[in-house]
């Protein structure tokens, strides 16, 4: 016998008392049977609104009975380790890019917003200088430093730092990690709660740049910007920097976000990714891989679809409820007094509902057994979720991994927290400090193009450097750069977290820089072959020997320089030298240029400035030996003047090779192997 249904008891036994799910199952089977299209007149109204009230009430009990499942195992007493904790006090200080010590950055990122795409911006850095470059990368270190400084207290602990691509969720994660409300949107997921707008889904923009500060009940997550920053190169490279100051200073979970869709090219941006961990740390395995993006992966998605199919399939049991609920309300309405004509059609309706209950019950019957597992195009799907797992885990190099797979339950959320909670060995940042070869490539870029030539002209204040041994002892105890380079640029390349090597390999390039000029200039500038055609139409004398005999030692030591073998053949020797002076024959306005070494290298050297006397001659007078002005004007003194500078020369460039070869044993690797020391010794 069907139950009589009083509106009374409805609304107090299936409105007050809506946590018990039977009933709220039985409610809804109410309100849908209200809408079977008979009714009329003021029962009419009556049903539509005691339906619309069902409705806003159960949505409103439904998100509440929500909130509290999430809450409830963090307010349990028999797991006090999730108990809410007080949120830790707000910080004193706010990071300020408007401040004039962050004035360079500020401009920066001004003008990096400004341009649509990474070839503009990478473009545009290619032209700046190294000094602004220098100063844009210490401001951008300090920012990010100052930042997490004044934002996490000093006896914190439970810290996780989010690091991963441009793009990679982990701003969605952060959001999810610390209890918000998540919704799924368009194959995206949502946080109803994240009012300071942390996520961006639009992957050509970084959502980050300084980092997020999210205190949670349990965990301090630190949201850093993307590896790829949109920003810049620059950006990547000072977050980097200052990442590995900040991991040395709290010794923090890291958890590594990364797409599970990222799988094109046989994984090799996961790869990458895994050799970029390898280079900041030294143990890498001890970070946390978080795999994102599930719900955009083609197998997940199918997996969801196959299930909403087998669910509707298998939701009988809700249709039976639905047809029996409406069976009720008929049978509720024929025991009222209505209408015979009303009655004849309800009476036609219950029949049909009946036999429509049927049905259903055997369909029901046939589907009991039904299992979503069970479907094999689902195993395969699952299976191949499971194959990208693991290998975007092996390419990384990270076994500890965190699936955010399904972001709106809270059993995700606990499980999630719980694996970052765990104790862990500290991570270690890689001693080598070897830079990303983008950033590297870049400074290299603007070393060539910029830095280096500077140098070349820079006079700096040398009062401290009085002789040769202590321009030497300056070199050794710091470098070549940390003498000459201007303040900013001095600290940027000698930062703790820079490879040193970087500055020796700088100090080796500008020596050869300089060793390359002078030898061109003591090659094409003296006239080698001319000199000595001179000297035969001259008389002897112990001042012309002594000039012939040095001749033939600058000869060996410039073939010695270029790491050109000495000739037995006296002839084929000679012909070897003209060949080499062919090559290095310069304009006569180049000769001086080249000979002319910055003011640190003359008085570093404790060196008067060279002047080629031979090359003088040679402008005055053309290239005829024969002229009678020439051969009146080769006197004693032009002859002590000629011997003066080529040793003069030789000794120039023994010096500059000497610093060469310590930088070398430095650990700066040659440019030219001909062109050690060794060789020039003849070693």
């Amino acid at each position: 016998m069907v139950q009589r249904l009083n509106i009374n008891n409805f609304y107090k036994h299936y409105i007050i008392r809506p946590f018990e799910a039977p009933k709220i199952d039985r409610l809804k089977a109410v309100i849908s049977s209200i809408a079977i299209g008979i009714l009329t007149g003021g029962l009419v109204h009556l049903c539509v609104f005691v339906k619309e009230l069902c409705i806003k009430k159960i949505a409103y009990l439904n998100s509440l009975q929500k909130r509290v499942n999430q809450l409830n195992p963090f307010n349990n007493d028999n797991n006090p380790q999730h108990q809410l904790s007080p949120r830790p006090p707000k910080p004193t200080k706010v990071v300020d890019l408007s401040e004039p010590e962050f004035s360079n950055l500020s401009d920066h990122l001004q003008k990096m917003k400004t341009l649509t795409n990474r070839d503009q911006r990478d473009a545009v850095i290619k032209k700046m200088s190294f000094l602004n470059i220098s100063q844009i990368v210490i401001e951008i270190r300090e920012a990010l430093i100052q930042k997490v400084r004044s934002s996490i207290p000093n006896t914190a602990n439970n810290i996780v730092f989010l690091l991963g691509p441009t793009g990679a969720g982990k701003s969605t994660a952060a959001c999810f990690l610390r209890g918000d409300e998540m919704i799924l949107d368009d194959d995206v997921y949502e946080s109803i709660n994240d009012k300071e707008g942390l996520i961006v889904h639009d992957l050509s923009t970084s959502g980050t740049f300084l980092p997020n500060i999210i205190h949670t009940e349990n965990l301090i997550l630190v949201d850093f910007p993307g590896f790829d920053d949109t920003n810049g190169t620059l950006v990547t490279l000072g977050t980097e920097l200052a990442l590995k100051v900040l991991v040395k200073e709290y010794s923090p979970h890291v958890l590594l976000l990364e797409s599970i869709t990222n799988v094109e090219s046989k994984y090799a941006h996961a790869g990458e990714l895994g050799n970029k961990l390898k280079r900041l740390f030294e143990n890498p395995y001890s970070c946390i891989l978080g795999l994102t993006k599930y719900t955009q992966s083609i197998y997940y998605t199918n997996i969801n679809n196959l299930n909403v199919k087998q669910n509707k399939e298998k939701e009988v049991s809700s249709s039976v409820l639905n047809l029996q609920g409406q069976l009720m309300a008929i049978q509720y309405l024929l025991e009222s007094e209505i209408e015979p004509e009303y009655k004849q059609a309800l009476t036609e309706k219950k029949l049909a509902i009946e036999q429509e209950l049927e049905q259903e019950i055997i369909k029901n019957r046939e589907n009991e057994n039904i299992s979503p597992g069970a479907n094999p195009q689902i195993l395969k799907y699952q299976k191949k979720i499971e194959e990208v797992e693991k290998e975007l885990s092996r390419q990384i190099g990270i076994t500890n991994v965190i699936k955010f797979s399904d972001l709106n339950n809270p059993e995700v959320l606990i499980s999630c927290r719980e694996a970052l909670s765990k104790s862990h060995q500290p991570l270690k940042i890689n001693p080598q400090h070897n830079l990303d070869p983008q950033d590297g490539g870049l400074l290299d870029w603007v070393f060539r193009h910029d830095l280096i030539g500077y140098l070349h002209t820079y006079k700096p204040d040398l009062k401290d450097i009085s002789n040769r041994e202590a321009f030497y002892k300056s070199v050794s105890e710091h470098s070549l750069i940390h003498i000459i380079a201007p303040p900013e640029v001095r600290t940027f390349l000698t930062l703790p977290e820079m490879n040193s090597s970087l500055v020796l390999q700088y100090d080796k390039r500008i020596i050869d820089r300089y060793i390359q000029n002078y030898t061109d200039a003591a090659i094409g500038g003296p006239k080698i072959s001319l000199l000595e055609k001179i000297l035969d139409k001259i008389s002897d004398s112990k001042k012309t020997d002594r000039l012939r005999e040095l001749i033939k030692t600058h000869k060996r030591f410039i073939k010695g320089l270029l790491g050109v073998k000495p000739c037995e053949d006296q002839q084929k020797d000679e012909e070897n030298w003209k060949e080499i002076e062919a090559r290095h024959q310069l304009p006569s306005d180049e000769v001086d240029q080249k000979f002319e070494l910055p003011k640190w290298i003359i008085t570093g050297l404790f060196l008067p400035d060279v002047q080629i006397t031979i090359h003088k001659l040679w402008q005055k007078y053309g290239v005829n030996p024969d002229s009678k002005e020439l051969l009146d004007e080769m006197g004693d003194e032009t002859i002590d003047k000629i011997s003066s500078d080529l040793e003069h020369i030789r000794l120039v460039l023994s010096v500059l090779k000497e610093l060469e070869w310590n930088f070398l044993k430095k650990g700066a690797k040659p440019q030219n192997e001909n062109t050690s020391i060794i060789n020039l010794l003849g070693k």
